[in-house]
């Protein structure tokens, strides 16, 4: 279903859903920046999900803040962009849908779980995707801003075609 939520999301605008860049758009940058459209896309996603389903979401968020509470482990977890993203995202999830106090939050995601949970209730704009984009950016300490622009393709599969894409620049 999660997937079917980025469908949905899709169908209105494919910048809701993934992350599409300016042709030319180094791919070291898009290395770094995959966790944080991941974040930003499944926040839009899981909200969809949450009105479909939920019991299985709330669960699942549940399922999810008990596993990284009670590892060992959990206060080493955030020593990297990929798992700060996740831990954002279920953190905030859990605030928002399952009304956990925000002070449960382990410290190296409180920044970012701020910045999250300041854009709920949910709109699906891509004007909205990216604040969501450049606060998640800023609350990291990254050097980069994104703006949604139209990009002229020239490969076989987008023949002269403008399409929406993200314009990514160091700040």
């Amino acid at each position: 279903m999660h997937e079917l939520a980025h469908a949905t999301l899709a169908e209105r605008n494919i910048l809701l859903a993934t992350a599409y860049f300016e042709h030319g758009t180094p791919q070291s940058y898009l290395d770094i920046l995959t966790p944080v459209f991941r974040c930003a896309s499944d926040w839009l996603a899981d909200d969809l999900l949450w009105k479909w389903y939920p019991e299985g979401a709330g669960h699942e968020i549940e399922e999810h803040v008990q596993l990284i509470q009670g590892h060992p482990a959990s206060v080493h977890a955030f020593e990297n962009l990929e798992m700060l993203c996740g831990g954002t995202l279920i953190f905030s999830q859990a605030v928002c849908y399952l009304g956990h106090k925000p002070s449960r939050t382990p410290d190296p995601l409180k920044k970012a779980v701020t910045v999250l949970t300041g854009f709920f209730p949910v709109k699906y704009d891509v004007a909205t995707k990216q604040k969501i984009l450049n606060a998640l950016m800023a609350a990291f300490n990254l050097r980069y801003r994104v703006t949604a622009v139209k990009d002229i393709r020239t490969t076989e599969v987008d023949l002269g075609s403008r399409m929406d894409v993200w314009k990514l620049t160091l700040c």
